[in-house]
């Protein structure tokens, strides 16, 4: 997979990602065909490519959300990264020079649909090692796959090594009426921090609305990772809503599910 980080000091960065065996063209911010998002994706548009707003709430500039993602060639958008995560206002380890509104659950509420993603971006030449810079938020990563990521399907996580999985139990596509179930695993390699919370997020929803925190078990001898699930059923979701899960670790290290969008 090829790839290099469009870097516009007015508008934001932007990771841009090929997945054909080709690659494709470096499309340069400073170019005056290629200096706003909307020339980009113009640009981009009917190749095997995607993009993705990076450290887009904060430091070291903020993504301008006033050219909305596009649909079709920016489904995903970070919620961490070596910087600092971009998730929310109330995230672990929020980003550094934040912009009130600036948040990806912000770009939520406006309507945005997109999945979450992690990132490491240390410059230190040590591709998946960035947690030597930083090592709480330095481990950012998720899914690199082209599916998933047109799909809105991948993750983010930070720190430690961890998988989330989480999916709708049934109805992904309720009646009205119908109450939603939904199921939350988290794997974790031994060695990583016990578990702080488990948050579960909607729209116009704020951390109030969260779970109460949830303390794991260490795993047995032998044993090389250990599972924790939880059900949840919010029974009045309506349509426009969307749900995701954040889990916390007592370290600081964290992992976000995409969201789940409410039709």
């Amino acid at each position: 997979m090829l790839g290099y980080e469009w870097t516009n000091w007015i508008h934001g960065h932007r990771h841009v990602l090929y997945f054909g065996p080709e690659g494709g063209e470096v499309l340069s911010s400073i170019d005056e065909r290629y200096e706003t998002p909307q020339q980009l994706w113009d640009a981009l548009r009917g190749q095997d490519v995607l993009t993705f707003a990076h450290h887009s709430a904060g430091g070291p500039i903020a993504t301008n959300w006033a050219f909305a993602p596009d649909p079709e060639l920016e489904p995903v958008t970070e919620v961490a990264s070596v910087h600092g995560a971009s998730e929310a206002s109330d995230a672990p380890e929020r980003i550094y020079s934040s912009v009130a509104g600036n948040f990806v659950r912000d770009e939520l509420d406006r309507g945005a649909m997109l999945g979450f993603i992690g990132s490491g971006d240390s410059h230190d030449g040590h591709p998946g090692l960035a947690h030597l810079v930083n090592p709480q938020m330095g481990g950012a990563r998720g899914r690199a796959h082209a599916r998933p990521l047109a799909r809105r399907h991948p993750l983010g996580a930070e720190g430690a090594p961890l998988l989330r999985d989480q999916r709708p139990a049934h109805h992904p596509a309720r009646r009205a009426g119908r109450p939603a179930h939904g199921h939350d695993r988290a794997r974790r390699s031994p060695g990583v921090a016990a578990l702080r919370a488990r948050h579960r997020l909607r729209a116009d929803r704020d951390t109030s609305s969260s779970s109460a925190p949830a303390r794991s078990p260490s795993p047995r001898p032998g044993e090389s990772h250990w599972d924790v699930e939880t059900a949840f059923h919010p029974a009045d979701l309506a349509a426009g809503e969307y749900l995701y899960v954040r889990i916390v670790q007592e370290d600081g290290g964290a992992a976000w599910s995409s969201p789940f969008f409410v039709r």
